[in-house]
């Protein structure tokens, strides 16, 4: 045998596995001019994740056989991909301690493993300070893939202070050429 793939490496594309093609293998006899060559499991086959021994047969037409191998491992490498992370938001201050601030989660999706649970730095509702958070958002996938996203709260203070204690307007007769007391 010659030319036998080497040891492969694939990318999962789904829950199953991949589906993986290879071949290329050859093989040659002194009796006979065309020994045929077959993989097992063959070319095309789907894959499951984790690592996997492909036996390459070349027969001849006496059938005698001669055997190779090569390893082809499936694995899930890419993290899941968030969506619908919410836009920066500026929001009044309600209070000395900020404001509290609601938003919608984002999901996320993977090709391999679902569903993937989205964890957040501060969850919707939480009081948010004077200032910008930054929120983050964490979606780790079966294979501990991890893939993060972000977006900042601003919490603003633009409200003027508000005057209390304030006496009514007062009118009093003067008492002296100076006004009165």
């Amino acid at each position: 045998l010659a030319n036998v793939p080497a040891n492969m490496t694939v990318e999962a594309t789904g829950p199953s596995g991949a589906v993986v093609t290879f071949g290329g293998a050859t093989a040659s006899d002194i009796a006979d001019a065309a020994p045929v060559v077959t993989y097992s499991p063959v070319s095309g086959s789907t894959f499951a994740l984790g690592l996997r021994t492909v036996t390459v047969t070349a027969r001849d037409a006496s059938n005698k056989t001669s055997t190779a191998t090569f390893t082809l491992r499936v694995r899930d490498t890419t993290p899941a991909a968030i969506a619908g992370v919410p836009a920066n938001i500026t929001q009044e201050a309600t209070g000395p301690t900020g404001a509290a601030v609601t938003y919608t989660m984002p999901t996320a999706t993977d090709l391999v493993t679902s569903p993937i649970t989205v964890s957040t730095s501060h969850p919707s509702g939480s009081t948010f300070p004077l200032g910008p958070t930054t929120v983050t958002f964490s979606a780790m996938d079966a294979a501990g893939n991890t893939s993060m996203a972000t977006f900042i709260v601003t919490i603003n203070d633009t409200t003027p202070p508000a005057f209390t204690g304030v006496p009514a307007n007062i009118t009093q007769e003067a008492s002296g050429p100076s006004g009165a007391l």
